[in-house]
């Protein structure tokens, strides 16, 4: 950190190389930390979950996998080494992902990162502009993106019903419906009838259909269409 601290971020980098473990484990294990929550989440039915060091990193997940429709994140995967204002710098992202639109590194920041590190956003930049050096995309994540509303709002709520039963029947009307194009979540609720309204969330969950929760908060209004589609960045303008 004292370090850090010295370090122009602002200044031109140069990206030295990337290292990965032979054996495509994560190159650092999270669970050797002992000062942060840990865990496993399994974001994806009938694979191995994944593990998360944080709060933040436990949201991300759901946000990626919810909103940019990820179909493949990789914990710590490599570390980028770059130099920046005479320093030689190592970096370790938090996760490796696989979206339909293509592929990212992200680091997730929670608010202590910027308060106790005024330098936290420039360094930051100087990794996203490393990465770029590599023709890889590097997409920093802040606490303040993972609760801002009404998205951090529709994502726990597709969370929180992505475990409800659906019929093949649910699945295979509201396709039929889909077929013309776009419709409502109000049109989806119709198409369902009777029962848990909480079967749209779970759709959406489980990569039938795509609701709208970027443009306007969660409502009979959002628009959904047919598949699995990456709904596009989530994070905002580093603080």
């Amino acid at each position: 950190m004292k370090r850090d601290a010295l370090i122009n971020w602002n200044a031109p980098v140069r990206t030295i190389g990337i290292e990965h473990n032979a054996d495509g484990t994560p190159i650092r294990d999270p669970f050797k930390s002992v000062w942060t929550l840990k865990g496993m989440s399994p974001v994806f039915a009938g694979r191995d979950a994944i593990a998360w060091e944080g709060e933040n990193e436990r949201q991300a997940l759901w946000f990626e996998r919810f909103v940019r429709r990820a179909f493949l994140i990789a914990p710590q995967p490599e570390i980028i080494w770059f130099e920046v204002d005479g320093y030689v710098v190592g970096h370790i992202p938090d996760f490796l992902v696989q979206r339909p639109t293509g592929t990212a590194r992200v680091g997730v920041k929670g608010l202590t990162a910027f308060a106790f590190a005024p330098w936290t956003s420039d360094k930051l930049r100087a990794i996203t502009r490393a990465y770029a050096q590599k023709g890889l995309l590097y997409e920093p994540v802040t606490a303040m993106d993972l609760r801002r509303p009404p998205l951090a709002d529709a994502v726990d709520e597709i969370w929180r019903a992505r475990r409800v039963r659906f019929e093949f029947d649910d699945r295979d009307h509201v396709m039929k419906a889909l077929k013309s194009g776009p419709i409502t979540l109000g049109d989806v609720h119709s198409v369902l009838g009777a029962g848990d309204p909480r079967r749209a969330l779970a759709l959406h969950a489980q990569g039938v259909i795509t609701i709208d929760v970027t443009s306007s908060a969660l409502g009979s209004a959002s628009k959904v269409v047919a598949g699995n589609l990456d709904l596009g960045r989530y994070s905002g303008e580093l603080p």
